[in-house]
């Protein structure tokens, strides 16, 4: 949701959102690649999608567990 946002505005945004998410009690899904948004997140994946005998499989992995 918030593709245009400049470089330097992407961590106070995101400690923004975080904010109001706590004050309010909600939760937000939220697709990104933008590492500011998943270091204030409470859970963040990693998708991967592999071919295994000519199969597509997705694989995703706990990006919290394994920074941890």
């Amino acid at each position: 949701p918030f593709a245009h946002v400049s470089p330097e505005f992407r961590r106070p945004l995101a400690d923004m959102v975080a904010a109001l998410i706590e004050r309010l009690g909600f939760q937000i899904i939220m697709v990104t690649q933008e590492r500011e948004y998943v270091e204030v997140a409470d859970e963040a994946y990693s998708f991967t999608l592999t071919m295994e005998d000519e199969i597509p499989t997705t694989n995703f992995r706990s990006l919290k567990e394994a920074a941890a």
